[in-house]
C-alpha cells in the first residue's frame, strides 16, 4: 500500500502485514505510518506483525556512478508521473535531494547497504522489497547492479559469504536476516 492512513489503519484491524510503498516518501513520514500502525494494532488488540517496505534503486561501483546512471530513467518516469499527477518536472538537483534525504537506495553497495540497515533499525522494520526501475540502462548496467545487490547488500544483511551466491550451502540454507531484501525487476 502506499501512504494513505485508512489503509494503514485497515491492515491493523485484521491484524494483517504492512508493506508500504517508499516512492516520494521520507523516513520520517513511513515512520508517522508505522507509529499509526502500531497503536492501530494495540488498539485492536493484535500482535504487531511483520512490517515491509518497498523501494527503488540503483547500484555501481561508486556513489557517483550510480547517480550518474539512474538520473535518466528517473527522469523519464517522474517526468511522466508528473503530468499525471500533478507535480513538478524534476530536475537533476531535486533528484540528487531524493536521494540524500528520501528513500531511493542509489548508490554504492557499502552505501546501499548501510541506508537499508539504518532504514531496518530505525523504523523498526523486517523486510524492503528493492525493485530497479532503470529501463532505460545497457543490460550489463543492469546485470552489475543486480550483482552488486546480491554481493554487497543481501548477503551480507544475511550474513551470508558473497562467494557462496549461487551455491547451496548450509550457512546460505540456514541463516536469517534481521531484515531481508528482495528484489523486484
Amino acid at each position: 500500500m502506499g501512504g494513505n492512513p485508512q489503509s494503514v489503519v485497515r491492515a491493523a484491524a485484521y491484524g494483517f502485514n504492512l508493506m508500504l510503498a517508499g516512492l516520494g516518501m521520507t523516513p520520517q513520514r513511513i515512520a508517522q505510518y508505522i507509529d499509526l500502525f502500531d497503536r492501530a494494532l494495540e488498539q485492536f488488540g493484535h500482535p504487531r506483525p511483520l512490517i515491509g517496505l518497498s523501494l527503488t534503486g540503483h547500484l555501481a561501483d561508486t556513489d557517483r556512478e550510480a547517480r550518474d546512471q539512474a538520473w535518466g530513467p528517473y527522469f523519464e518516469r517522474m517526468s511522466k508521473l508528473s503530468v499525471e499527477r500533478g507535480f513538478p518536472v524534476p530536475t537533476r538537483a531535486s533528484f540528487e535531494q531524493s536521494i540524500d534525504h528520501s528513500l531511493n537506495l542509489i548508490g554504492a553497495a557499502d552505501t546501499v547497504r548501510e541506508r537499508v540497515e539504518d532504514l531496518a533499525r530505525t523504523l523498526e522494520i523486517d523486510r524492503i522489497d528493492f525493485g530497479m526501475d532503470t529501463g532505460g540502462l545497457p543490460l550489463e548496467v543492469k546485470h552489475r547492479s543486480i550483482a552488486l545487490l546480491g554481493t554487497g547488500v543481501a548477503a551480507p544483511l544475511a550474513g551470508v559469504p558473497a562467494d557462496s551466491i549461487g551455491r547451496t550451502t548450509e550457512a546460505a540454507a540456514t541463516h536469517s536476516a534481521p531484515v531481508q531484501v528482495a528484489f523486484l525487476d
